[in-house]
């Protein structure tokens, strides 16, 4: 029995037809990514780990694929002994899209001048465990705004993601939104000690999947004053039943005046959202925090009614830029969750794409391959995607294949289609039969 080869862990395969409907959402966003203005990037797949590392936390450098040397470095380098992980890779495979683009945005900062609209669709590459709707390798769609400071950055990136979206056919969604500021702004305000508040932020983090009353007993296990628990507790509390507004006037009210930009951009996020009709789709949520280090202003994931997880996010990063150029430039971007987009339409039957061609021409001889394949060339003209038999075959053996394939249109190309200059068409799905011209043939496919 021959053994049977698998995918690796955390990859898969995608047949025709799964390919067809990722090709479908992923030209809605490039038509939608590009009516806005934004240009298309590409990035090799790998990297200088001197790129990767540094940017994504401790937890996320364990994440990187790192990318052994190769053949006599390799060799040499083995031969040393005593070696460390460092040693072994100088490169590793992209972790993100947004590190990528920092990088080449420094070095071509001659051609891409002023403000740079981009979006970039292409595989990434994590060491992670793989689990149901995580992979090792997935597809990230970027957007991002390079040389903008202001709020109407994000806005652009709002309306584009809702018009995406709309698209689609996803109807009950919404950005989550916060600001790295904001969440400073509490912390700082709250007198909470600056050694535990990535701790304490992580476990804010955990609204969508802890009840309050386990989150108020991980803050009170964290040691942190009475006042701060009870006041966060609070702050949970009304993410559920206050209005964004109220929210806000809340947040303001415990939180540090040094961190007041926060808040201030926030309420122009919600009232710009209101006057272009988005606001339906932008939910203000001050116990967001998102994990990546780089981010240093508003923060958002992208959530669908019914699901704890993100189907995207994003946020501002204004120190990366300057990692790589050394001045400091500002930038925001934001990130689709292709897969578990798919994943979503695909389990509610949603965006039924079918890779089959359809129509299939068989050609019963050679004698008539010319007068046949003119034929396709004249639907392909027309934008009807048209098959050809690879084979000069009898018809049952045509309308067979044709079957099992689901291909509904069959045309057969014989002697007296070739004197008559007609072609026999054959609805598979209703049995109607015809012998017609070309002119017909088009015209009823247009119908």
């Amino acid at each position: 029995m021959a053994p049977k080869y698998s995918a690796p862990s955390g990859t898969r395969d995608f047949l025709p037809d799964a390919l067809a409907l990722r090709y479908h959402v992923i030209d809605i966003i490039k038509k939608v990514y590009t009516l806005h203005g934004y240009q298309p990037l590409e990035t090799p797949a790998f990297e200088n780990l001197n790129v990767l590392t540094g940017k994504y936390g401790d937890e996320g450098d364990k994440l990187i694929f790192r990318l052994l040397h190769r053949g006599e470095k390799l060799q040499r380098t083995l031969e040393k002994g005593n070696l460390t992980q460092g040693d072994l890779a100088e490169t590793g495979l992209r972790y993100d899209l947004t590190v990528p683009l920092a990088r080449v945005y420094s070095a071509n900062r001659e051609v891409l001048t002023g403000t740079f609209k981009r979006f970039q669709i292409q595989p990434v590459w994590r060491a992670d465990r793989p689990a149901k709707g995580r992979f090792r390798e997935f597809y990230q769609c970027d957007v991002d705004i390079i040389g903008s400071g202001q709020i109407l950055a994000e806005m652009d990136i709002f309306c584009a993601v809702t018009e995406i979206m709309n698209e689609i056919g996803i109807e009950k969604f919404w950005l989550s939104v916060n600001d790295r500021r904001i969440l400073r702004g509490m912390l700082a305000g709250l007198e909470i000690p600056e050694n535990l508040h990535n701790q304490v932020l992580t476990i804010l983090d955990k609204l969508d999947k802890m009840p309050p009353e386990a989150i108020r007993d991980e803050l009170v296990k964290m040691g942190i004053s009475e006042k701060a628990v009870v006041t966060l507790s609070d702050l949970i509390l009304k993410v559920e039943t206050s209005c964004a507004s109220d929210l806000i006037d809340y947040v303001r009210s415990f939180s540090h005046r040094d961190y007041a930009g926060g808040i201030e951009d926030m309420e122009k996020i919600l009232h710009w959202s209101k006057g272009l009709g988005i606001d339906e789709n932008i939910k203000f949520s001050p116990v967001l925090a998102r994990g990546l280090d780089y981010y240093t202003g508003p923060i958002y994931e992208l959530k669908i009614d019914g699901y704890s997880s993100s189907f995207g996010g994003g946020g501002r990063y204004d120190g990366l830029i300057g990692i790589f150029s050394g001045e400091n430039i500002p930038a925001v971007g934001f990130s689709f969750g292709l897969e578990r987009i798919i994943d979503f339409l695909t389990d509610r039957g949603m965006h039924k794409v079918s890779s089959v061609p359809a129509v299939t021409l068989g050609i019963l001889d050679e004698k008539y391959f010319e007068f046949g394949y003119s034929i396709l060339t004249a639907l392909r003209s027309n934008q009807i995607a048209a098959d050809l038999f690879p084979e000069f075959a009898k018809p049952a053996k045509i309308l067979k294949w044709a079957n099992r394939k689901q291909i509904p249109f069959v045309l057969l190309i014989g002697e007296e289609e070739f004197v008559n200059r007609k072609i026999s068409f054959k609805n598979l799905n209703t049995g109607e039969q015809l012998s017609i011209s070309l002119p017909e043939l088009l015209t009823k496919f247009q119908k």
